[in-house]
């Protein structure tokens, strides 16, 4: 046994490992060493505990932290970390102490030598390890597993049973509905009287409520210290925290970071509309106006939000469409340190709308997502003005977003730019002006270094919620090496019932889980290649246009509605543009007149021609078409340039073709007109009579072959 002394904690630690050939699966389930020690530094020790016992002995003695190097080594079959760590009490946490913030998992041999536990990397036992788990984590050593959200769900329904003897039915449900209303005040005026932010979704009937749901804003640890539930009885109560998607970890010991660290980062500012209740709208717009996405959910936390935007960037302005802002607006703003935009005067629906028609005039959505987008537009119209004078300074984009950063958080142009010019300076110039200027707190040092203050939290909570889909791979990761624990397992066995029992439970489940999750990163890289190419054309079409005084083309791949369509909606089709078709068939007339919609300045065709129908509606339209093979068209992807001199040529060059066409035309006009007056004439002589008074060729007549 190890000889291990402590000195008193601040916390208490519990450690566990489990036993050589134990495992939960078995008839017997798992064995395990436990070790802890207590805030006086004593130490309690057990040999051989079951899973059962080891969650007494937590529920009992209620320590800070549980740690193992092995979370799974616990959970029953089909268990979840998430459903085990349920069953702990709310103040203890449970920590796996050899995984890094990366989310590796490292071998506990090598950690142990790394930190001068041992001398020697040996082989030691379960209650060795359980010990010396817990002098790792009082190094600060381990990542605290969360598997749960920060908030609280409160639901009142209304009671199963209410007193002996027959109820009628409408008796019973308004006796129901009473109940729950006098319980959701109840619970209200506690909820106040402890200065505790909630939001409440409630269903008001005639006599009282249905339902009341209370969303709050902490823990469950901590909103349980403040409501007895039996002060709400009879109605039926329900408290739940929200389950996280993926469990994510964050270290015992966190470092502090340098204040200019993260000010230029790769997130992406956002401003972000919210329409809180019991289906909750989003919009996200980032700093140039443009939309990234716009959805609706049921019933959706403040995680399941946090998660989601960690794929779009960082909110620096939190919008509502009321004033004042619920307080689910008000916890995300706090998150995420951003500022919160609410309208001055109510919006009405005819506004809401308006705006909305101006920015997305076609696509559609819900009231929800309306009311969302709304508070977006209100707001980003409010900085648009300071935007545009900033997009016209020579800044880098980075420079750009953090400036308008700065004026959405109270900042004149002025001072923003001025920031920008103090962060490009040297780190140890920038030190010494900070440190001289600080002690006045009027100027733009002082309040650029709070600012940026601010700026390192919000980044630090966009790199954690980042750090989350590092765990993906992790999980991937741990699936192959239980597969392979596996298939050697069922390599030496000889018993073909257990290997098809395995193969087909255990197996086939795990690779299913692997083939998702490979399948879903594969999309992903496949997706970050497309972007990586397109960004590579565009920037190949703007040095080309600027160099060289050429013209961007866009191209058609094919002569369809749905090739217009997808064109008009990625590339933004303007009146003067320059088109290049690259397979002409197979369109019909109605194709022509959808893509005559648009006055281009010159339609190149590639490989072969237009159908004759489609050529005569674009020249009634006044668009000139020519060959792309008479010209110098380079092309790359959906991209292509001209040269001003090859364009001058194609226009010139149309413009001879188009009036030998118009000249063919009207000498063709005129033969028909003389060939039909002989064989008129030639009537006449025989005996019958004409009138060409007021003569006009017909359509047939024009269509009638020359000879």
């Amino acid at each position: 046994m190890v000889d291990y002394k402590s000195n008193p904690n601040t916390y208490s630690y519990l450690a566990f490992d489990i036993h050589p050939m134990s495992s939960p699966s078995r008839f017997e389930g798992v064995k395990l060493a436990v070790a802890m020690i207590d805030q006086n530094g004593e130490t309690r020790e057990w040999t051989n505990v079951s899973r059962k016992k080891l969650l007494l002995i937590i529920r009992k003695l209620s320590p800070k932290y549980v740690g193992t190097d092995n979370p799974t080594e616990v959970l029953n079959p089909k268990e979840s970390i998430s459903s085990f760590c349920s069953r702990l009490p709310d103040t203890t946490d449970f920590v796996h102490v050899n995984l890094t913030e990366h989310g590796n998992a490292t071998p506990l041999i090598d950690l142990l030598y790394n930190n001068n536990i041992i001398k020697q990397k040996k082989k030691i036992n379960p209650e060795e390890t359980a010990l010396y788990l817990i002098k790792l984590m009082e190094q600060g050593i381990g990542m605290v597993l969360e598997p749960f959200e920060n908030e609280t769900f409160i639901e009142i329904g209304r009671p199963r049973r209410r007193g002996k003897g027959g109820w009628s039915q409408s008796r019973y449900e308004r006796q129901g509905e009473e109940i729950v209303y006098r319980a959701s005040n109840n619970l209200q005026e506690i909820l106040n009287r402890n200065n505790l932010k909630f939001d409440l979704m409630i269903k008001e009937t005639k006599y009282g409520a249905k339902q009341a749901k209370f969303h709050l804003f902490d823990s469950k640890e901590n909103i349980l210290s403040n409501i007895k539930v039996s002060s709400l009885y009879p109605a039926k109560i329900k408290i739940w925290s929200p389950r996280k998607s993926v469990v994510t970890y964050r270290s015992i010991k966190k470092r502090k970071k340098e204040i200019f660290d993260n000010i230029y980062s790769n997130h992406k500012r956002l401003i972000i509309g919210i329409d809180p209740g019991i289906t909750t709208g989003i919009a996200i717009v980032n700093l140039q106006g443009k939309i990234l996405s716009i959805y609706s959910r049921k019933n959706l936390s403040k995680g399941d939000f946090v998660a989601n935007l960690g794929k779009f960037g960082s909110p620096v302005a939190i919008c509502a469409d009321v004033s004042p802002p619920p307080q689910f607006v008000s916890k995300i703003a706090a998150t995420y340190n951003a500022q919160i935009f609410s309208p001055k005067s109510q919006l009405s629906q005819f506004d809401k709308r308006e705006l909305v028609r101006k920015w997305v005039p076609t696509q559609k959505m819900n009231s929800h997502e309306r009311d969302a987008l709304s508070a977006v537009i209100n707001t980003y119209n409010r900085f648009d003005p300071l935007f545009v004078k900033i997009d016209k300074k020579d800044f880098t984009f980075s420079e750009k977003e953090l400036a308008k950063t700065l004026i959405i958080r109270g900042l004149s142009i002025s001072d923003s730019c001025t920031a920008i010019e103090i962060l490009r300076k040297p780190k140890h110039h920038k030190e010494e002006f900070v440190k001289e200027q600080t002690e006045n707190h009027e100027s733009i040092i002082g309040r650029l270094y709070n600012l940026l203050g601010d700026f390192a939290h919000s980044e630090e909570t966009i790199s954690n919620i980042r750090a989350h889909t590092s765990n993906l791979e992790l999980i991937i990761q741990n699936q192959k090496n239980q597969l392979k624990k596996l298939k050697k397992k069922i390599s030496n066995s000889d018993d073909k019932l257990t290997l098809n029992l395995l193969k087909s439970e255990i197996i086939e489940e795990k690779e299913n889980r692997i083939k998702h999750l490979t399948t879903r990163f594969q999309k992903e890289l496949t997706t970050n290649k497309k972007l990586i190419e397109r960004i590579r054309d565009l920037e190949w079409l703007l040095w080309s246009t600027l160099d060289d005084d050429n013209y961007p083309i866009k191209v058609l791949p094919r002569f369809s509605k749905e090739a217009i369509y997808r064109l008009e909606r990625e590339m933004n089709i303007h009146h003067d543009d320059i088109l290049l078709i690259v397979d002409p068939t197979g369109g019909s007339h109605q194709t022509a007149y959808q893509l005559a919609k648009t006055k281009f300045k010159m339609i190149f065709v590639e490989n072969k021609k237009l159908p004759d129908e489609a050529v005569d509606i674009l020249l009634d339209k006044g668009i000139p078409i020519v060959s792309s093979k008479d010209y110098i068209v380079k092309r790359v992807n959906q991209y292509a340039i001209i040269s001003e001199k090859e364009l001058t040529k194609a226009l010139i060059n149309f413009d001879k073709e188009f009036r030998q066409m118009k000249d063919k035309r009207r000498s063709r006009k005129i033969n028909l007109a003389i060939k039909n007056y002989h064989y008129d004439r030639e009537k006449q002589l025989i005996g019958d009579t004409v009138n060409y008074d007021n003569y006009e060729i017909s359509e047939d007549e024009e269509r009638a072959p020359v000879d």
